[in-house]
């Protein structure tokens, strides 16, 4: 039931609900994220490692009046195709490109660059 009120109430996807708990008149939420929904935030890969998380706390909308919190551990994960990484270096480098030409002559310089 909790997780359809995370989809429907809070517009929250892909995570599925834990347990409740009450501290100092506020109502924290336990959510954990689905397995399926992990991937690459650069390019949706689901092809991803979990490689540590960090508990995080963010402050919802309040329900009855009582302020909510929800409370999830945010993962970190790695893209396990190496080939396909770039760095921000890189990410700004082609982006800078773009200002000064055009984009055939962008996409034949970064194939050499790959």
């Amino acid at each position: 039931m909790f997780t359809s009120l995370l989809y429907h109430a809070l517009r929250i996807r892909g995570y599925r609900y834990v347990n409740p708990r009450y501290e100092k008149g506020s109502v924290m939420l336990s959510i954990r994220q689905e397995s399926h929904t992990l991937c690459c935030s650069a390019c949706c890969n689901r092809r991803v490692i979990r490689k540590s998380s960090q508990l995080r706390r963010f402050r919802s909308v309040p329900i009855g009046g009582q302020r909510v919190w929800m409370e999830f551990a945010v993962l970190r994960v790695w893209f396990a195709d190496a080939r396909r990484r770039f760095t921000r270096a890189f990410e700004r480098y082609v982006l800078e490109l773009y200002r000064f030409a055009a984009m055939p002559a962008v996409l034949s310089r970064i194939d050499r660059r790959i």
